[in-house]
């Protein structure tokens, strides 16, 4: 993709990991999932992830489906933390509430 000038994003990283996991060519797109850090993209969580997953289900290779799963779900905490603490001030908040009532 450099050679042209090219400069990949996650739609394009995606579509080349399908192929290759179509193809069951599941190295391969564990190669490509790597390069992606490396160019500053980042996976599209459920998609990018599911693909590698599914095709390491199909590959009997469950301990690195179960991988992959664990980036996904490390993926989704980060930056959730105000999140969290903002559905923590608005539980204690609607507690309150109901107590002055």
């Amino acid at each position: 993709m450099g050679e042209y000038r090219f400069r990949p994003d996650t739609l394009s990283f995606n579509n080349l990991i399908e192929q290759l996991c179509n193809k069951g060519m599941i190295l391969e797109a564990e190669e490509v999932y790597g390069e992606m850090e490396g160019k500053g993209v980042n996976p599209e969580e459920e998609y990018t992830y599911g693909l590698l997953m599914d095709t390491c289900f199909k590959e009997s290779q469950p301990y690195d489906a179960a991988s992959y799963f664990r980036k996904m779900v490390e993926l989704r905490k980060e930056g959730r933390e105000e999140d969290l603490t903002k559905l923590m001030e608005e539980k204690e908040r609607l507690k309150a509430e109901a107590k002055a009532k």
